[in-house]
């Protein structure tokens, strides 16, 4: 636990142009009925024989203890508790990110010190949220993007997520260089990334906004694992939050996930083999 965000202390060297590989592929924000639920897969193509997996889900809880403003920051990897955090948060922050890996960091990073820092000790306000977001954005995005090659398809790309929970309001805030959307709990799922598309189209079919983050899980571990298996360059590991409205932060554990996919890939084999069935039959 700190008492205070971090600094802004890492920014990726700007040395030479950007290689074509370490692309982190999709992350996506689903709303329900009691919260939000933050999730991502970890692989990252170096080239095209050559892969990793990296964590891209960092959260931020905010709390107040006996007139005292906590803050407690953590990067979601596969040890991440699979159980509520101990303290309620007054207000929760899940920041998530598409695209060069280094750029993602930098831009998770700067976070604390633009944009958290000046909410530290206050009530969750997202206008105020938004107003912070979108000068960030701008500034990282001319500093950082921009000015890294005249030619835009030369240039790293940082695509963000960036979702708040207090005890009354959710919202999502999706970042594309420089221009921030702002959705107060809609009830679509957003996604950044190559998968993005693929992502949005199964969630809007399998996923239902006005139930609970416990019920949506499983078809969040369905919808991603099979944007993983149909998109290129997606892959690896699924992490998954929980941000509740109750001030709660638990993360869905990675033996979990594999026991969700397991249980899919059962249904979609008897699914299968009766759909089969029904192919041999003349139509009446």
């Amino acid at each position: 636990m700190t008492s205070g965000p971090r600094p802004f202390t890492y920014i990726p060297k700007i040395s030479q142009r950007l290689p074509k590989g370490y692309i982190v592929t999709v992350a996506a924000a689903i709303p329900c009925k009691d919260g939000l639920i933050l999730c991502a897969d970890t692989e990252e193509t170096i080239t095209d024989d050559q892969k990793r997996t990296a964590s891209k889900i960092h959260v931020v809880v905010h709390m107040t203890e006996s007139n005292k403003a906590i803050q407690a920051t953590s990067r979601v990897t596969d040890t991440f508790a699979d159980e509520p955090w101990a303290w309620r948060g007054d207000w929760i922050v899940g920041i998530a990110g598409a695209g060069h890996s280094d750029w993602i960091a930098a831009f998770i990073q700067g976070m604390d010190e633009s944009v958290l820092n000046k909410t530290f000790g206050k009530r969750l306000r997202l206008q105020r949220l938004h107003a912070f977001i979108i000068q960030y954005a701008e500034d990282f995005f001319v500093r950082y993007i921009k000015n890294y090659a005249d030619d835009p398809t030369r240039r790293p790309q940082a695509n963000m997520l960036i979702v708040a929970q207090s005890r009354t309001h959710s919202a999502i805030f999706r970042v594309n260089d420089n221009v921030v959307l702002y959705n107060e709990w809609g009830p679509s799922s957003v996604a950044v990334g190559k998968g993005a598309p693929a992502f949005q189209n199964l969630s809007k079919h399998l996923i239902d906004p006005f139930t609970t983050m416990k019920k949506s899980v499983s078809a969040a571990v369905y919808v991603l694992s099979r944007v993983k298996a149909e998109v290129p360059g997606c892959g690896g590991k699924s992490h998954i939050v929980m941000v509740g409205r109750n001030g709660h932060l638990q993360s869905v554990s990675a033996k979990r996930v594999m026991q969700l996919e397991l249980h899919h890939a059962e249904i979609e084999t008897k699914m299968y083999k009766d759909f089969a069935k029904e192919l041999l039959k003349d139509i009446p």
